[in-house]
């Protein structure tokens, strides 16, 4: 198995030991045939509920879906014959081979439970997080979808970065609204980037339309649904990003799903998109007030063309503009903060908006937002970056 073909786009050899794809990007497993097929994107099981592929059991009738594989250590469903990681046969029934079995998935329990439960005092072993990003998912959040899909591994590799390296896992709720494709979809907490990012490649912008969103319902879905650590030593947080405000006229109300998550020791962040001191900023700053957690309006910046034709860079947060200075890469940190460091001025809004270069394009702080965000809450528990 030395070539791999992809499926998706027949490029021979670029596909890599993360059985994915360089040329399409596209996440791959061995079929029962010994062939490499597209990654599922849910679980049927047979009472009718489609599950998350992270899932175990069925959220609905409660059925096993998947087993502990002997050979990798990842879930696979039931009954198969070939581990979709490595494309090998599952050890058989033979007193030699079930001896091999039961003591691969002696070792993988027990490497599982060492490092998730270290011990305490053990040198090196950084404190555990974990974290859950609930997006909004609709249309008009396109930018910021494709602002964590580029920057994940980066993220993930800066977060993880510091002595004593924190251990954290990474989950994802999307969201949309009533009508659309889906309500939300929920992808449970993991430690793996690769898993990680398969899940959030998957995850495309549409939907909406118009306001509000379901809010409430998917910062529920992040309470119910995803299999959070319990250890009382484990940071758990929770960042709310979206563009719109939550429903407030019938069904789940957003307010008590944060009480609930901050009974359950979950901290509630919430960012603002685009748009959202048309309809949400009240309820996002409360989402954060309520959850103990901070508000942040993201920084979108754009290359411009002014008056005179020379050419420069405008940051848009909250509704204002500021003009940045040169190339500095610190406009992702915010833009309140250059303007407070001198690095931006406001431009006055009576002023004639300057005109977006052709082709350029709109850039967000999303990653960076997140990820100083994180490292932050690892350093109130004894990391250095």
């Amino acid at each position: 198995m030395s070539e791999r073909i992809c499926p998706h786009c027949g490029a021979r050899g670029r596909v890599d030991a993360a059985l994915c794809c360089a040329e399409c990007g596209t996440w791959l497993e061995y079929g029962e045939d010994g062939r490499l097929r597209g990654l599922p994107e849910a679980l049927d099981c047979p009472c009718g509920i489609r599950n998350p592929v992270s899932r175990e059991d069925c959220e609905g009738c409660g059925r096993v879906l998947q087993e502990r594989c002997p050979l990798c250590g990842g879930l696979h469903p039931r009954g198969r014959r070939i581990c979709p990681r490595t494309g090998q046969g599952l050890p058989g029934r033979g007193p030699s081979r079930l001896v091999l079995a039961l003591a691969g998935v002696f070792l993988v329990a027990l490497a599982t439970w060492v490092l998730a439960r270290p011990p305490a005092g053990l040198p090196g072993l950084g404190p555990r997080l974990d974290v859950i990003f609930v997006l909004d998912a609709t249309g008009s959040m396109g930018d910021e979808i494709d602002a964590v899909k580029e920057h994940l591994r980066s993220m993930i590799a800066r977060i993880q970065a510091g002595s004593p390296a924190p251990r954290v896992r990474f989950g994802l709720v999307a969201y949309r609204d009533h009508g659309d494709e889906f309500l939300t979809r929920v992808f449970d907490l993991s430690e793996d980037p690769a898993r990680v990012e398969a899940a959030v490649r998957r995850l495309e912008a549409d939907g909406g339309g118009d306001t509000p969103e379901a809010v409430a319902e998917a910062l529920h879905a992040a309470i119910h649904q995803i299999r959070w650590d319990s250890d009382r030593s484990t940071s758990r947080l929770l960042f709310l990003i979206g563009d719109a405000a939550p429903h407030q006229d019938a069904g789940l109300d957003f307010r008590a799903q944060v009480r609930e998550a901050r009974a359950r020791g979950i901290t509630v962040h919430a960012l603002g998109g685009s748009g959202i001191q048309e309809s949400g900023e009240k309820e996002f700053r409360e989402v954060a007030e309520l959850g103990q957690g901070r508000f942040e309006f993201l920084t979108y910046r754009q290359e411009v063309v002014r008056a005179d034709g020379s050419t420069g860079h405008v940051l848009y947060q909250g509704g204002a503009a500021y003009e940045a200075s040169g190339e500095d890469p610190a406009w992702r940190r915010g833009a309140s903060r250059l303007l407070r460091e001198g690095k931006a001025r406001a431009v006055p809004a009576s002023a004639a908006p300057p005109a977006p270069l052709p082709g350029a394009d709109l850039q967000n702080n999303l990653d960076t937002v997140l990820t100083e965000s994180v490292m932050d809450e690892a350093r109130k528990m004894g990391v250095s970056y």
